[in-house]
């Protein structure tokens, strides 16, 4: 058993050595996405509290010509500008003063440069089929995760002996590596894969003791009933999900779909929260309201599925672990390469 393992474990390794490096490596500079997108939005300086939401929408409706409101991005931060997204445009609005921003004009280069880092990682640039790779890549390394732990365990070497050659030095880093880092790079790997297969969640679904609730559709309205303000549908959201800040409101047009709005809970490290309150754009009653403080085990995980692979779970201190696994992960391909290398010099 031990080698048939191996010789999968070595020829799996070899097939996938240069897409598992690039989006290991990827993956780690991910974790300063979110900073970097943060750092260069337009910022404010706060004073007191934020507007009314309908005054907002209304200066940044009289600013782009008109238009109806689709998105409503309160920010994670009291010092960023707020984005008012109409049918017609976007505009930011400081929400302290109601004064509309002039947005810097073109991409931000290292924003622009971040999110060409995420499609690298999640799609190798290459849209479907690129995703496709990824997928098999990610579960190609959770396979050489655990078969590496059963190569590992025969020899179990735990050290590396710095007073001995290089490529003796190589293959202690390659197995005591492996082995220190084998439970965060299975986390890593086998949530990236829950990522990107979405049906997994159906399973985890079954954990909870009820039926999950699908995401409503909007109940018909007469015609010409007008749309709840803004301000109305925060209200009735924050009722629903107490103590939970509103991370932005979503009106979507047309009949079917409801507004929906997303609230982040402190302890909620995801970008724009998990918790989110459907609402009847028109009458202002909750079609459902998902809070992650009362969420079942299985919708629990569902919500915490994007935190486990990022490593955002509890902020700082994990993604750094998790950036670091993730560069751990590129070195075991490389120092695999250079195992497989060395044994082929000696046989020529």
């Amino acid at each position: 058993m031990h080698r048939a393992f191996l010789i999968a474990h070595r020829w799996l390794a070899l097939v996938v050595a240069v897409f598992l490096a690039v989006i290991a490596v990827s993956g780690g500079l991910l974790v300063f996405e979110g900073p970097i997108g943060r750092a260069r939005q337009p910022h404010v300086v706060p004073a007191g509290s934020p507007l009314p939401l309908d005054t907002l929408v209304q200066r940044a409706r009289t600013a782009a010509g008109g238009g109806d409101l689709v998105t409503m991005n309160l920010g994670d931060s009291p010092d960023l500008a707020w984005r008012v997204a109409l049918s017609s445009t976007s505009v930011l609005v400081n929400p302290y003063t109601g004064a509309i921003l002039t947005a810097p004009q073109g991409p931000d280069p290292l924003v622009a440069f971040m999110r060409k880092v995420h499609l690298l990682h999640t799609q190798l640039l290459g849209g479907r089929v690129g995703a496709a790779i990824v997928a098999a890549v990610t579960f190609v390394a959770l396979f050489l995760v655990l078969s590496g732990i059963v190569v590992w365990w025969r020899d179990k070497l735990w050290r590396v002996n710095t007073t001995a050659s290089w490529k003796r030095i190589n293959f202690d880093l390659h197995h005591s590596i492996g082995i220190w880092a084998a439970v965060l790079l299975l986390i890593i790997t086998s949530t990236g894969l829950w990522v990107h297969y979405g049906a997994v969640d159906e399973w985890m679904r079954k954990l909870n003791s009820s039926p999950t609730r699908p995401i409503p559709s909007q109940p018909a309205a007469e015609p010409g009933t007008p749309l709840l303000s803004p301000d109305s549908i925060a209200a009735v959201a924050r009722a629903a999900v107490p103590g939970a800040p509103i991370m932005n409101i979503q009106l979507p047009p047309g009949q079917k779909l409801p507004a929906m709005v997303q609230l982040k809970y402190p302890e909620d490290h995801t970008p724009a929260g998990r918790s989110r309150v459907f609402v009847d754009k028109y009458r202002g009653t909750v079609l459902l309201a998902m809070s992650t403080r009362t969420a079942e085990a299985g919708q629990h995980m569902i919500d915490i599925k994007r935190s486990l692979h990022t490593g955002d779970i509890y902020g700082l201190p994990t993604q750094s672990l998790w950036m670091l696994g993730a560069f751990l992960l590129a070195t075991q391909a490389v120092t695999g390469v250079l195992m497989w290398w060395n044994a082929k010099r000696r046989l020529v």
